[in-house]
């Protein structure tokens, strides 16, 4: 009879373990975007105006293609929040380390919208391919726009398309799009920079 607590015990250790998943979250900051940044002393002014995912995007379950085509929604492998939230944190951390400064919100342009300094230029993205196939890649598409400050006629519009090829897993499809992201940043930060169109984007 003194057998029984272990025996128990040991079966209630048991099915705990097997009913137990870890849910991860993930987010699409690159570690590069969480070093320092150098200071730079010809700062550009600029607002995220606005980033637009499809609603069938914009969740916090990742969604991978399957090699039949379908979609599957991953339970257990989360964003920290909806994709919009966490592109506009991604694309805003990559703009600060590639510009010296980071955006200015929308709160603190209004505050001061009658002084003439706080001209900044607008950015406008919207993303129209965001695609994960696990063991094979990682791609992100993405129509992009800047309204440069004071230049009311001057804009810079480009679609940029990057992939990235990945080993099997759900962490190297989230570090893949994390380099899509930074690189989409980096594109827009060279535009904001020279108000030129990148090379390494379409533009029109």
């Amino acid at each position: 009879m003194k057998r029984w607590p272990l025996i128990i015990a040991a079966a209630t250790s048991l099915a705990a373990g097997c009913s137990t998943t870890t849910t991860m979250h993930y987010d699409l900051k690159s570690a590069a975007d969480t070093q320092p940044t150098n200071q730079s002393t010809n700062l550009v002014r600029y607002q995220l105006a606005s980033i637009n995912v499809p609603e069938s995007l914009d969740v916090e379950t990742l969604i991978v293609r399957q090699p039949n085509n379908t979609l599957m929604v991953l339970s257990h492998d989360k964003w920290v929040a909806p994709l919009s939230e966490v592109l506009q944190n991604a694309l805003s951390a990559t703009l600060t380390q590639s510009l010296g400064n980071p955006p200015i919100s929308s709160d603190m342009l209004s505050a001061r919208q009658t002084s003439a300094q706080t001209n900044a230029a607008k950015i406008f993205v919207d993303l129209q391919q965001f695609e994960m196939q696990p063991a094979k890649q990682a791609s992100l598409g993405a129509l992009w726009q800047i309204d440069m400050a004071g230049k009311p006629s001057q804009t810079i519009t480009c679609y940029s398309t990057l992939s990235q090829s990945v080993s099997p897993g759900v962490a190297p499809l989230v570090a893949a799009q994390q380099s899509n992201v930074q690189l989409l940043g980096q594109q827009i930060a060279a535009a904001l920079r020279s108000g030129k169109s990148p090379g390494n984007a379409s533009c029109y």
